[in-house]
């Protein structure tokens, strides 16, 4: 009896501890979903994502070459051959911008992919993970690949890639991803070609030169083999795949850093045989330096030391005109919350000698442009109009003599304002930085974009200042470039520097301070709008890629990761989304 109670014990306590080991084992090994992995598309079949990035390859010069295997696609494709890769045009920014749906603030610029000492010496380094490690965090993508010639892409940026691959060429590319597509388990096949921008550097980024025109047609050929490989998988026909063809960046000449147009035009192709055509005209945009609301003295600012930008002052005679074009994105609406956009002075509203453009906030919560002229006492120049939030207007102060008297003037948009007499009066006796953004007396008061900042030794004519409103930039063909002493377009960033591009002024960059801002592409005013060709027109860069593949992936996109792109894709879904 007590044989058999001891047995019965023993069996007793064995199978407690047998339903313990699978209870806790289960629990061990499961592996709860994130909270962003509820699929947002519902497919009986499994998805699968090629996406192939050819450097240097400029929108607008495919389209014209139009080779043979990227043209039988479009029938299935939404494209665009003006999407615009996300400033600024490097090899390793472009491909940050691709991978990761973060652009510009990443502050990656040069082919180490290392953010620069002078980037990161007063911030910390912000790490924005890959749409390869996004996806890696879901049930949704498990096996990926990527092939590139260039071992730094692959060593810096694909290295999350289950098997990240770094080959000789773009033929040893085209043969190693074709052998990888194969492969059952794969979800994701990142693939680079490179030979395009090594051919724009040598001979010219342009459809009209052969080795050029001979470099994109190649690439071609390998893009049908990719194509032929999906379709050969013994699985295809269970699956979804979402092709991917885009190029980093464009050129010009023999070049592809001067961050002009062209050399930003990229080029973004989506196949899935379910799709039907759409061509999309991109929305015309313009790059402009976005300051944020100060928090400090310090901070949202670039400067001009007081040593070297003595010729900006207005002083006690001579004509000058000072334009800039701004885009106020949010003010406060406080009676006398005002801020400063462009200055010669320390403060905004006393009798300190020196020159302001700043908002004013009125006393019924409207907002209004005006310039400020102080000698002893101020002098207000007031603005035609009340200024509207998110809409760009162009801002030129033009310091003229007319009937022996010295006059000042306020033009929005090729509109004057009321003149103010600023005869005898002496405007700036201090030696003051220029100073692009925050100063002491206007802080957290309102973020705003600039480009375009232009100061001329001359009063330029109305006609000249209409002209401002719709052009592209300062031109050297332009009437009064003679004259330009000083020209920040914005668009041109060296580190920490916004570059003066006015021939007699090298060196007189704008350094940015504290909270600084960041290089933002934003939607042009309507006069720069181009005309409609029929076609659809959406806002189309570089950095959408990630957030289609993500959305493809049927991953929900964390508003925590601050994605710039945009899944658009969505806006089809009738055409591939099956239950």
């Amino acid at each position: 009896m007590k044989n058999y109670s001891l047995c019965l014990k023993k069996y007793s306590v064995l199978i407690m501890l047998l339903l313990c080991a699978v209870i806790f084992g289960c629990k061990k090994y499961y592996d709860p979903p994130a909270v962003f992995e509820k699929q947002e598309i519902v497919s009986v079949k499994k998805r699968k994502v090629l996406l192939i990035g050819i450097d240097g390859a400029t929108g607008e010069d495919v389209k014209k070459i139009m080779p043979p295997i990227i043209s039988s696609i479009l029938p299935n494709s939404k494209y665009s051959w003006q999407s615009r890769s996300d400033a600024p045009v490097s090899d390793a920014g472009t491909w940050k911008n691709i991978m990761t749906g973060i652009a510009t603030i990443h502050k990656i610029q040069d082919s180490t992919f290392v953010v620069p000492e002078s980037a990161s010496e007063h911030d910390a380094v912000i790490e924005y993970p890959s749409l390869i490690e996004r996806l890696q965090a879901t049930p949704k993508m498990r096996y990926s690949v990527a092939v590139s010639p260039w071992n730094t892409l692959v060593n810096r940026l694909l290295l999350y890639a289950d098997e990240p691959i770094a080959v000789n060429n773009d033929a040893a590319v085209a043969d190693t991803a074709v052998k990888k597509i194969g492969i059952n388990k794969a979800d994701l096949i990142v693939v680079n070609f490179n030979q395009v921008n090594q051919a724009g550097l040598k001979y010219g980024y342009s459809a009209d030169v052969p080795e050029y025109k001979a470099a994109v047609t190649q690439v071609d050929t390998y893009i049908g083999k990719l194509l032929e490989a999906v379709k050969a998988r013994k699985t295809y026909a269970n699956e979804e795949w979402l092709v991917v063809i885009t190029s980093n960046h464009g050129g010009v000449n023999k070049g592809f850093t001067s961050q002009t147009e062209k050399e930003r035009n990229s080029f973004n192709i989506y196949y899935n045989p379910a799709f039907k055509k759409v061509e999309i005209d991109n929305v015309p945009l313009t790059d402009g330096f976005l300051f944020p609301a100060a928090k400090a003295a310090t901070d949202a600012k670039a400067t001009l030391a007081a040593a070297n930008s003595g010729i900006y002052e207005i002083g006690a005679s001579g004509d000058k005109t000072i334009q800039l074009k701004a885009l106020i994105r949010s003010s406060s609406t406080t009676n006398g919350a005002n801020f400063v956009l462009l200055s010669k002075l320390n403060h905004s509203y006393s009798s300190t000698n020196g020159w302001e453009i700043m908002v004013q906030v009125n006393a019924d919560g409207t907002r209004q442009y005006r310039a400020i002229l102080g000698y002893n006492t101020l002098i207000g120049v007031p603005a035609p109009a009340k200024l509207q939030l998110n809409s760009w207007s162009a801002i030129t102060l033009k310091i003229y003599t007319e009937a022996a008297k010295r006059m000042a003037v306020l033009y929005i948009d090729g509109v004057p304002g009321t003149p103010s007499d600023i005869t005898g009066r002496t405007i700036g006796t201090n030696a003051y930085d220029l100073t692009l953004g925050n100063i002491t007396s206007a802080v957290n008061s309102g973020s705003f974009a600039v480009n375009d900042i232009a100061i001329y030794n001359k009063a330029l004519s109305d006609d000249e200042i209409k002209n401002f409103t719709c052009s592209d930039g300062v031109k050297s063909t332009d009437p009064s470039y003679a004259n330009l002493i000083g020209y920040w377009p914005c668009k041109q960033v060296n580190g920490n520097k916004l570059l003066n591009q006015a021939p007699a002024a090298v060196g007189k960059d704008l350094i940015l301070g504290g909270n600084g801002g960041s290089w933002t592409g934003l939607e042009k005013s309507i006069c720069n709008a181009t005309a409609p060709s029929g076609n659809t027109i959406m806002a189309v860069s570089n950095s959408d890629i990630a957030s289609q593949i993500i959305y493809w992936f049927g991953v929900n996109i964390n508003d925590s990761w601050k994605l710039n792109g945009k899944s658009w894709l969505k806006l089809y879904e009738v055409e591939f989304y099956k239950q």
